[in-house]
């Protein structure tokens, strides 16, 4: 594994020139390139939305590890306030009170690390463990830019790989194409290990149940459908007089729509060839057709453009109180709305509906936490890795079911009550929509994933404005990924050589 990653290969892979590709199309992977005003401080979070955990077992020391003198490690993330900055500093406690002899310097991830985390690697100055996404494995992976940690994880005790939930092409390389083959996507952890799941997202749905109620709308039973049902209690919802709406459609194409197109025949966001998108293929563009109606045919939705006016004082539409319903990503980080409904409202989780081919689909993410080639240059990998396995355990995924900043992937923590504490109610459908079967992922394991994937900023949000027809902006789309991804062929099949796969 080399050690170091040059200049040239991290900004080749960086993908200097792509049109409009930033840090945002990062944290679109985890459905937060919606910008959110500042949510209520740690402690008020963690207070209302469970009891919270003030002591934890310590976590267990592999026997084989030797005990060292004092190590400091570098950890970047940018979870340093709300609900995730509750969970983080409550776990760094609590991982120095059983670790005294790794010493861990907390790093806030910068807003341009897209652009500035490859030009750390290159001159060596990176941390040993970050809070990355599968985008930046897919760039820098092949160049070395990571350290596999396959042997370190074998010696471990207290690793079980099939403790955990699995999405491949993030901490692993699998160049998985599954679901575009038409097969299913392996569900135990599988492939070169660089990291462990940590910060995970899906797609669901929250319901206002006060509002529900006061309309006669019943909560859904499993299996209702986008088409019926759930169009129907949009309908019934909107009162456009009094700002009163039916749901919030948007431009939320992994935690939104791109469900909705699965949900009708799509089978995966591209094809297994690498040479164009499949999200529309076999149906699946009913699913663009059907969110952007929500808006400019139905008018249940308000225009994206009109959010903030809907929001007011309470930070989204939705914790207003003005929406009967919001499909997305707030399923999973239903902490930063507890502070904002407070007792306003009583509100839940419920079933995913159901498209056209009658079953259920998510899409699904995780941002893991990677251990870079600066852990093999400073000797410290076992520390590192102990400290990634602490972060992506029990104890401290424990703690993110009470703060609820995100999606634990460890599975034993939706067995805790904790977890399922109300508000908001119905958090046991998080745990149904992460052991859903079929759900879709990003496919990111490609030398510029950031670019390739700019064809829904630039290209959807059009259709979203009414500025364009949803058959224009699939179309634009597809000629946008295509050309992109051509343009990295090359490097994708030399990747893949590298790996032990063969060139497409």
């Amino acid at each position: 594994m080399r050690k170091t990653l040059s200049r040239r290969a991290a900004l080749r892979a960086a993908g200097a020139g792509a049109m409009g590709v930033g840090a945002a199309a990062v944290l679109a992977a985890c459905g937060e390139s919606e910008p959110e005003p500042a949510p209520a401080t740690p402690a008020a979070v963690a207070a209302t939305a469970a009891p919270a955990m003030t002591e934890a077992p310590a976590p267990a020391m592999a026997e084989s590890m030797p005990a060292k003198e004092s190590v400091t490690i570098r950890y970047v993330s940018d979870h340093t306030s709300g609900p995730r900055g509750a969970a983080m500093q409550w776990g760094l406690r609590e991982y120095a009170k059983s670790r005294p002899n790794i010493n861990v310097r907390f790093e806030p991830q910068p807003a341009d690390y897209r652009e500035l985390f490859p030009l750390q690697m290159a001159a060596g100055t990176q941390g040993e463990v970050a809070m990355l996404d599968g985008g930046m494995l897919g760039a820098f992976v092949a160049d070395g830019g990571f350290t596999q940690i396959n042997d370190a994880l074998d010696k471990r005790d207290d690793y079980d790989k099939n403790d955990y939930y699995f999405i491949p092409d993030l901490y692993t390389v699998n160049f998985d194409h599954s679901h575009a083959e038409g097969g299913s996507v392996p569900t135990v952890i599988d492939g070169d290990q660089f990291g462990l799941a940590f910060q995970a997202g899906t797609g669901g749905i929250v319901i206002n149940l006060n509002m529900a109620e006061e309309l006669g709308i019943e909560f859904p039973s499993a299996g209702w459908t986008y088409a019926e049902d759930f169009l129907d209690g949009a309908r019934r919802a909107t009162d456009i007089d009094s700002g009163q709406w039916g749901t919030w459609a948007r431009n939320d194409y992994e935690f939104q729509w791109a469900p909705m197109c699965f949900g009708a025949g799509g089978l995966a966001y591209r094809n297994a060839d690498e040479t164009g998108l499949a999200v529309f293929d076999e149906g699946g563009d009913w699913g663009l057709k059907f969110d952007v109606g929500l808006i400019h045919d139905e008018k249940v939705s308000f225009p994206d453009a009109e959010a903030k006016k809907v929001a007011g004082e309470f930070g989204n539409a939705f914790a207003s109180g003005k929406v009967w319903s919001w499909l997305g990503g707030r399923v999973y980080t239903s902490g930063y709305d507890v502070p904002r409904i407070k007792d306003r409202f009583r509100w839940s989780l419920g079933p995913m509906p159901h498209g056209p081919i009658g079953e259920e689909r998510h899409s699904w993410n995780d941002q893991p936490n990677l251990i870079t080639n600066g852990a093999l240059r400073l000797g410290n990998v076992e520390e590192s890795v102990d400290l990634t396995l602490f972060l992506g355990g029990p104890v401290y995924q424990g703690r993110v079911a009470i703060d609820r900043g995100h999606m634990p992937m460890y599975k034993a923590v939706f067995d805790d009550a904790a977890a399922t504490q109300p508000p908001p109610e119905g958090m046991e459908w998080l745990q149904s929509y992460a052991e859903a079967p079929e759900s879709r992922h990003l496919m990111m394991m490609l030398p510029n994933w950031w670019e390739m994937n700019e064809w829904r900023n630039a290209f959807v949000t059009a259709a979203f404005l009414g500025d364009v027809s949803v058959d224009e902006a699939i179309d634009n789309s597809e000629n946008w990924v295509s050309s992109t991804l051509d343009s990295q062929r090359d490097q994708l099949n030399a990747a893949r050589q590298e790996f032990g796969f063969p060139a497409l």
